[in-house]
């Protein structure tokens, strides 16, 4: 399969997702805090702790954050930060933003990330890396784009 290819598929599985009316009962759980899956969420963004309290002012971006930006909605109210999500389609970070829950997004392909050297002080990936087809380049594109910190939680 292409590279390519890879991509496709990805932008496609998160735009079917999406629009599968079947699927629209568990995306409302995500906004939930009284589920089991907030629960599994919340301990993953506890490890965030040290680093939100020492960099919160600094520029944090999510990458593969595509269930309506989650992680940088989360990490925001959690930690007082600002948090750009960005993820591969921007279907979901399109309704989020119509809905007020996040102010901004940016659609980025994580192994071809358009900013800058050093643009973002810290990146955060959460569950999002083994969707890339090629995870070292995400990595080192991560690393890039973050001056302080890439946070990878997998």
């Amino acid at each position: 399969m292409s590279i390519e290819n890879h991509h496709n598929l990805q932008i496609n599985h998160m735009n079917c997702d999406y629009a599968d009316k079947k699927r629209s009962r568990i995306h409302d759980t995500w906004f939930r805090k009284d589920t089991v899956d907030y629960w599994r969420h919340e301990r993953m963004y506890k490890i965030v702790k040290p680093l939100a309290s020492f960099y919160r002012t600094k520029k944090w971006m999510s990458v593969g954050d595509g269930r309506y930006g989650l992680d940088s909605i989360r990490l925001s109210s959690m930690y007082d930060l600002e948090v750009l999500p960005t993820d591969i389609s921007d279907v979901m970070l399109k309704h989020s933003k119509a809905k007020s829950y996040i102010t901004n997004y940016s659609v980025e392909n994580a192994e071809f990330l358009s900013f800058e050297d050093d643009y973002f002080d810290v990146i955060f990936c959460k569950e999002s890396l083994h969707h890339c087809a090629r995870p070292s380049l995400a990595i080192y594109e991560m690393i890039r784009v973050a001056s302080i910190a890439v946070i990878l939680i997998e």
